[in-house]
């Protein structure tokens, strides 16, 4: 099955801010704090990396 490049880009920024979310709250929960620019730092580091990355964000190599 195929999914269009959308869903794709969508279904994958869903995911990194579950990912974001999570550690975050494990950093709260252990009694750190996290800063807004550090969020958005990981949410760039993240979506550079797909972008970047063999397989790229459709999944298939190049």
């Amino acid at each position: 099955m195929t999914a269009s490049l959308p869903f794709r880009l969508a279904r994958a920024a869903a995911f990194a801010v579950v990912c974001v979310a999570l550690s975050v709250l494990a950093h709260l929960l252990d009694g750190g704090s996290v800063a807004g620019p550090v969020v958005a730092g990981g949410l760039l580091l993240a979506f550079g990396a797909a972008a970047v990355s063999p397989r790229g964000v459709n999944g298939r190599w190049r």
